[in-house]
């Protein structure tokens, strides 16, 4: 799992620079994409007590793409975090 967890940080990194260059439409697909491949996220990381939730949760912020975006790259970093 701790590798899935830091390819998943890569693209988390990824979507929040889409999100911050309002390329919407690629996030959310992205996103769409991770909550497919990486099957084992209901499980609880740093602060969040359901990572797939906080996915669902950043999918939610469609019109503010830059609360999108830092949520996406704070959620990154954590999965970073607890991957080293």
């Amino acid at each position: 799992m701790s590798r899935e967890l830091a390819n998943l940080s890569t693209d988390l990194r990824r979507i929040s620079y889409w999100f911050y260059q309002g390329r919407t439409k690629l996030a959310l697909s992205f996103l769409d994409h991770c909550l497919k491949i990486y099957p084992n996220l209901d499980i609880s990381i740093g602060c969040y007590p359901s990572l797939k939730e906080e996915l669902l949760g950043i999918k939610k912020l469609t019109k503010q793409k830059f609360k999108a975006a830092e949520r996406s790259l704070t959620a990154s970093l954590i999965l970073l975090h607890h991957y080293l």
